[in-house]
């Protein structure tokens, strides 16, 4: 392409120059100044369209690198611990409940697919002795018959003393979405009898004072 604009910028010469010649060739003295004026324009314009020739484009096309989107990190939900005094069958006992992160079990997920450890939740009833009533550390698998394939991926939230229901403990138990931010959970109701006996079933009326109790203590919900 460069040296198509050199050819015609040569082109451009010759042709300024015949004008001139041409034009002295014939001209009479009269008529001198008009025709070296003319010329001159000839000249100008030959060398303006020499000059506007297309300039050389580039094959090279510039393509900008898209910026990785980094996946998080596996997280883990902060942890707590509850204690309190409860009065149930004449008698005072002490519920002890505990939240832990354990990156040994099965990661879970919440909505945007952000990975996160699991929890287990130790839960120990102790009499006013300091004798224990009833001790078990859950994990989801304990509730995956009684949650829904939507929150099978999430994790073990939180299980926290409720009230006491005639002559059992209740607890408020809960699987759902690991992101402290996401409101996505299945509700559960875990119950310990004065034999200490256990049973789990879904929470069917939800009890807002008890889930209002279960927010403060438990950020993943």
């Amino acid at each position: 392409m460069q040296k198509y604009v050199f050819y015609l910028n040569v082109q451009a010469y010759f042709i300024c120059m015949w004008n001139i010649f041409y034009t002295f060739a014939r001209m009479k003295k009269t008529n001198c100044i008009k025709k070296v004026i003319r010329c001159a324009a000839l000249c100008a314009a030959a060398l303006l369209v020499a000059s506007c020739a297309e300039k050389p484009k580039s094959d090279n096309i510039i393509v900008h690198k898209r910026a990785k989107v980094q996946k998080k990190q596996t997280q883990a939900m902060s942890g707590y611990e509850d204690k309190r005094n409860v009065e149930w069958l004449g008698a005072t006992y002490k519920v002890c409940v505990e939240r832990k992160s354990d990156n040994t079990l099965p990661l879970t997920y919440d909505e945007q697919g952000n990975s996160y450890y699991d929890n287990r939740i130790s839960v120990r009833v102790l009499r006013s002795d300091g004798s224990v009533f009833f001790e078990r550390t859950f994990l989801k698998t304990d509730f995956t018959q009684y949650i829904s394939d939507t929150y099978s991926k999430g994790a073990l939230l939180g299980v926290v003393f409720d009230c006491v229901d005639g002559d059992a403990l209740r607890f408020a138990a809960s699987v759902g979405s690991p992101d402290k931010m996401s409101d996505e959970y299945e509700p559960l109701v875990v119950k310990v009898s004065r034999l200490g006996a256990l049973s789990v079933a879904k929470d069917t009326k939800l009890d807002t004072a008890s889930e209002d109790e279960l927010e403060d203590e438990d950020d993943g919900v």
